[in-house]
């Protein structure tokens, strides 16, 4: 398993969310080992040992990682750690950092494996794989990993996101939107008002009520998700499962989302 950490969760739902800027990542990303796992919020205990260091491996040279597709990439050259000089103990995790201050991406080494002296260390063509999950969509997934890995731009997005409404699950899509009926996607304003200071917990949320149109001439359905798409409408980010189903039909009062039940996860 990977999990990004709670800096760079924090830093993408603030800049999509709250117009924060993108958080700069270094010209390099650092790969370190770890005798005891990370979490979110870093920690861990890195190995130590005679010539154990941090990996260098360069973000603007696109070929070192294999580009994005479905949410998942993996490294196209060898990751070397070099041979060991002396004992660097059992390693069970990996994290990886911009340059060397903060954590990025962290996750478990299957199997682990204990270092001795005179081992080669390292990572094959192919052994570092990076698949994100989540409620995030597969557009959002590439983006990430595409800036994370090989220096790829960080979309710049419109003044406001649009709430989309959901018969069944979205997916990594959007699918299952309500269509006909007067509804319409609603804008919501990107900013600090609008939405909450994500948690480490990677999550977001509204702060105020979200109104729809009036259903007029047909029924949508019964109202499980909730989407995000960005201010153009062209590209999904989110999906958000709902408190409880709602079913509207032609003539009901004007559905809304309550502030807070648009849940918005990074994690």
């Amino acid at each position: 398993m990977s999990a990004l950490s709670d800096y760079l969760e924090q830093g993408i739902l603030r800049n999509i969310f709250r117009t924060t800027a993108i958080p700069t990542l270094g010209a390099n990303n650092t790969y370190g080992l770890f005798t005891v796992t990370p979490a979110d919020s870093g920690g861990g205990t890195e190995a130590t040992g005679t010539g154990y260091t941090r990996v260098s491996l360069s973000r603007s040279v696109a070929g070192n990682f294999d580009a994005p597709a479905s949410g998942a990439t993996q490294n196209a050259v060898a990751i070397d750690f070099g041979t060991a000089g002396g004992a660097w103990g059992t390693v069970n995790s990996f994290g990886m950092f911009d340059g060397s201050t903060n954590l990025l991406l962290w996750g478990a080494i299957s199997p682990s494996k204990t270092i001795a002296l005179n081992d080669p260390v390292s990572w094959a063509i192919g052994d570092f794989d990076v698949a994100l999950t989540g409620t995030f969509s597969s557009y959002l997934r590439d983006i990430i990993l595409n800036w994370m890995f090989r220096n790829g731009s960080w979309p710049t997005f419109n003044a406001n996101v649009l709430i989309s409404l959901h018969t069944g699950d979205p997916g990594l899509t959007g699918t299952s939107e309500v269509a006909g009926g007067n509804y319409a996607r609603a804008s919501v304003a990107r900013g600090t008002g609008t939405f909450t200071d994500p948690t480490t917990a990677g999550l977001t949320d509204n702060v105020n009520q979200i109104n729809f149109n009036t259903p007029t001439g047909a029924n949508w359905g019964s109202i499980s998700y909730a989407g995000v798409w960005d201010g153009a409408g062209t590209n999904f980010l989110f999906k958000s499962a709902l408190g409880a189903t709602k079913t509207v039909n032609d003539g009901d009062q004007a559905p809304y989302i309550a502030a807070g039940d648009l849940d918005i996860t990074l994690a």
